[in-house]
């Protein structure tokens, strides 16, 4: 593994003596947890670089191609049956009201406006 962390860790904690009935010793290694998911972790990183190398490789075809084959039509849209048209009464609804609005906020500034002016007679 090229990972310094993966290959600094032990891959074995050392072995475990088992005793047989016959007398015979048999040596179980224990494995390193820590070095099991390192690796593991590896592994699916290598995985995911690779899957992202075949994108890449994929897309620039598709580029070198005008862009054809870079997508998948799912479904086709459907056409309308009747015309679509502007909704002429909303289009006023909101209009008006709007205005109304602007109206409100020009009368409040220019109440505002007029009694912020500094009065000239009495200066």
């Amino acid at each position: 593994m090229p990972n310094s962390h993966a290959s600094n860790t032990p891959k074995l904690l050392g072995t475990t003596e088992v005793k047989e009935r016959g007398g015979q010793v048999i040596l179980i290694p224990e494995v390193n947890p820590m070095y099991e998911k390192l690796s593991a972790r590896w592994d699916e990183i290598n995985s995911t670089v690779t899957q992202l190398k075949a994108d890449k490789e994929y897309l620039e075809e598709g580029l070198k191609t005008g862009g054809k084959g870079l997508f998948i039509i799912l479904q086709n849209a459907p056409l309308p049956e009747e015309p679509v048209s502007p909704r002429k009464m909303l289009n006023m609804a909101v209009a008006g009201v709007l205005g109304l609005m602007v109206s409100v906020f020009l009368v409040f500034f220019l109440e505002f406006w007029r009694k912020s002016a500094p009065d000239i007679k009495n200066s």
